[in-house]
């Protein structure tokens, strides 16, 4: 589910600036500088922070009343981010008397201390973290996503990140308040993102009565979502009560969120064993998600504390979300991670560590006036040490960032060693279409036998227009038998077409058939599957020329013993291990 050109264009300088936007408000924070103490929802005593003077008209022990504000200030006091020399025209009780100061806002960079306006802590880092995860999300999935469920977590990530821009771009007055109802408008088409994409991946395990169900469900929490979320800033606005803001309001927002959880685990246990490996990440990421949205929405451990665990949750669970995408292909998009790339940042890695423990060890160990022999021995035995741990490294990185290509691998290998021990020419052919198909995730898998007149298609599963019989000059064929190994059809205008790849049974160095795949949309098979695809080949052409020869074994020994009495039996036996 594609959008256009332009769109992605506009959505994508939106990501950008959000991020922008976000970078300067989080590093240039900014304020009046008033240490404000709560006595109520309402009321808050003024005090200087220590060696920070209060601005001029302003005591110590003055009380700021929200409910006596004008509507310009309240909507100041909303906004995340008012931008710098606004002034605020406060009114202030001091004692019996009430009076208008006018406040500036001011950069509070300089109070760069714990607990204190311009301490730039954890918090903001981390939630500079989960902005540049969901720009990276946004983007991965604006550019390269190809289906329904790909639309719909680009939809959430997009809008939850819009959301931070139209949070904090430094506004004021009915523009900011403006963009505070954009803001709410966005966190709620997020929630319907996170639903088509959780509804779209669970397709072949939901029936339509279970769909209906859900999505009804979710209209009606998200409904009483959006009335909370408005109602609640109308109300601050208004009167200036945040009553509407409170922990038990806050479960309200997030409710709509549980409906697509619940998807989750009635949708596991009738999917496939393939895509139960991608419902278990998605589950586990959601989850945290919720989490990430509930203590946001219902802070139940206090400001803080609830706050640092909640934007922690949020870096988790994205990251949870981008290996999903990226790894495990919860979603269709066209973007290839090469493999190479990962080992070889592994390996520099691994590199660097060798370097410093041998120049650590080489200054802590060899003394100066050191024998030669010691010299040599402590980085070589460093080297044969940590070369190990190397790889063990790309171990873990096959089973973990490489896990789906990993089980495949391992499934294909497996295949290939049994393919010998099948015993029926049939059962091998379908089996091997079939087998090659599901784990490289190709549209379509022919396999062709080789006689003298060319090359006839004996099985095809999935959907391609492999034609049936290709001539023996066919460009393609002609390619094959020059190179003797895999070979991609693009470019060569052959009768097969130019979308796939073609992997020869060599058997004794003979040409024995074909295995033809498919590419996968957007993409061709790398380097380490073009190799295990040919030992995959070869194998089944082994197994093939085995069975066919036993059949011949089988034929002579019945003409010898003289079981086909007929001209015609002896025709028809020799006719079906040709078709074979």
């Amino acid at each position: 589910m594609r959008i256009g050109l332009g769109t992605r264009v506009i959505l994508s300088a939106a990501i950008a600036a959000t991020a922008i936007v976000y970078s300067y408000v989080t590093l240039t924070p900014r304020g009046v500088p008033v240490n404000g103490q709560q006595l109520n929802d309402y009321v808050a005593v003024i005090h200087p922070f220590s060696g920070v003077p209060l601005p001029p008209g302003l005591q110590d022990g003055d009380r700021f009343d929200i409910r006596k504000q004008d509507i310009a200030t309240r909507i100041a006091f909303m906004t995340s981010a008012v931008p710098l020399g606004y002034v605020i025209h406060a009114v202030i009780d001091r004692g019996t008397a009430t009076m208008v100061v006018p406040v500036t806002v001011v950069s509070l960079k300089n109070l760069d201390k714990p607990g204190q306006p311009g301490h730039v802590g954890s918090i903001q880092w981390l939630n500079l973290g989960t902005v540049y995860l969901l720009g990276v999300i946004s983007l991965l999935l604006l550019w390269r996503g190809r289906d329904r469920a790909a639309f719909g977590m680009g939809l959430w990530a997009t809008t939850f990140l819009l959301s931070y821009l139209f949070h904090n771009t430094p506004l004021a007055g009915w523009v900011s308040f403006a963009a505070i109802c954009l803001n709410v408008a966005c966190f709620l088409a997020a929630r319907v993102g996170f639903y088509i994409m959780i509804e779209a991946g669970l397709a072949r395990a939901l029936k339509p009565k279970q769909r209906t169900v859900y999505r009804t469900a979710f209209l009606i929490l998200l409904a009483s979502g959006a009335v909370q979320a408005y109602g609640a800033v109308l109300v601050r606005l208004l009167t200036g009560s945040p009553q509407y803001l409170d922990w038990q309001y806050g479960l309200i927002l997030t409710a709509s969120y549980f409906v697509p959880i619940v998807m989750l685990f009635s949708g596991y246990r009738p999917a496939t064993p393939h895509d139960r490996v991608r419902i278990r990440w998605m589950l586990a990421s959601g989850l945290v998600w919720v989490c990430y949205i509930s203590l946001t929405n219902s802070p139940v451990f206090g400001g803080y504390a609830s706050a640092l665990l909640a934007q922690i949750l949020a870096v988790i669970a994205l990251l949870g979300f981008l290996y999903a995408v990226l790894m495990l292909r919860v979603v269709d998009i066209s973007v290839v991670i090469d493999r190479a790339l990962v080992y070889g940042g592994v390996t520099a890695l691994v590199v660097g560590v060798i370097a410093a423990a041998n120049s650590l060890a080489l200054h802590e160990t060899l003394t100066p006036g050191a024998s030669l022999l010691l010299q040599v021995l402590v980085p070589l035995s460093l080297g044969i040490v940590l070369a190990k741990v190397r790889d063990y490294a790309d171990v873990i990185v096959d089973r973990v960032f490489f896990r789906s290509k990993y089980l495949a691998e391992t499934a294909l290998r497996a295949f290939a060693h049994r393919a010998v021990y099948i015993e029926d020419v049939s059962k091998l052919l379908d089996t091997a279409a079939e087998e090659v198909r599901r784990h490289t995730g190709s549209p379509a898998v022919a396999i062709y036998s080789v006689d003298e007149s060319g090359y006839r298609r004996l099985r095809l599963s999935g959907s391609a227009d492999f034609a049936l019989e290709i001539d023996n000059d066919d460009p393609a064929m002609v390619a094959v038998r020059a190179e003797q190994g895999a070979v991609d059809l693009a470019g060569l205008r052959s009768a097969m077409g130019d979308d796939g790849c073609i992997f020869p049974m060599l058997v004794l160095g003979r040409l024995r058939g074909l295995v033809v795949c498919a590419n996968r949309p957007g993409e061709h098979y790398a380097s380490y599957e073009k190799t295990l695809l040919l030992e995959v080949a070869h194998a089944v052409g082994a197994a093939w020329r085995i069975l066919i020869g036993r059949s011949n074994e089988a034929y002579v020994r019945a003409m010898a013993e003289g079981r086909l009495t007929t001209l015609k039996r002896a025709r028809d036996r020799a006719k079906a291990l040709v078709a074979a």
